[in-house]
């Protein structure tokens, strides 16, 4: 059952997200050295995912309540869970381990390598403003990498590793196509334009430790 206020923005039963995903990858394997090399893209569709909060007005308020559900009298500010937009995934996965002959074979050294970016590829609802659509773009690192070494002591082991995640993704989200010059809006969420027809754009902002940060001119 769907909410009437949130029918009010396009509410709609929630259905199974669809994805295609694409995959291509080298190997190498030299004896005490090998390596992997992966290229993945993951395009989903309907995805699943929350809304922008809302605004009832009066009008709106007085016809839901008109419509038997009274609640909306209390309601002020709502968000909903929708299939509403699509996403795009596509990085490179590296994986290696290095085991020096001179050391008998008891050191193991591993590195991992991972780059992902993800941009929204779907909004035409407009069910997403520009800092939903960031957090789902931006809010996760865009590199990660490990380097580790194992060491055999008899029958025990040492495992030392040091792992780094970068800064989250920087590339532009695509919600609205076209070649619209653009102007920044003052205190907006970071790398959210207008396009000269009022519509948002979504842009590289400024990112500190995988968080989206405001910023204003």
């Amino acid at each position: 059952m769907i909410s009437p206020v949130a029918r009010l923005r396009g509410g709609r039963p929630l259905g199974p997200e669809r994805s295609v995903n694409t995959t291509a990858g080298v190997v190498l394997d030299r004896g005490s050295f090998t390596l992997t090399a992966d290229y993945f893209r993951i395009d989903v569709s309907d995805r699943i995912g929350i809304t922008s909060n809302f605004a009832l007005t009066a009008a709106e308020i007085a016809e839901v309540v008109a419509g038997g559900f009274a609640a909306a009298t209390s309601v002020r500010n709502y968000r909903f869970f929708t299939n509403a937009f699509g996403t795009t995934s596509q990085g490179i996965d590296v994986v290696s381990t290095w085991t020096p002959l001179a050391l008998r074979g008891n050191t193991v050294v591993s590195a991992v390598f991972n780059h992902t970016d993800t941009e929204v590829t779907d909004n035409a609802l407009g069910l997403l403003d520009g800092r939903r659509l960031a957090e789902y773009a931006y809010a996760l690192p865009r590199t990660r990498w490990n380097v580790g070494v194992t060491q055999r002591l008899g029958r025990a082991s040492l495992l030392g590793r040091l792992m780094r995640k970068g800064p989250g993704g920087r590339r532009r989200g695509p919600c609205n196509a076209g070649g619209a010059r653009q102007q920044r809006i003052p205190g907006h969420a970071a790398g959210v334009r207008a396009d000269r027809d009022g519509s948002p754009r979504l842009h590289p902002p400024a990112l500190s430790h995988g968080c989206v940060r405001a910023d204003a001119d």
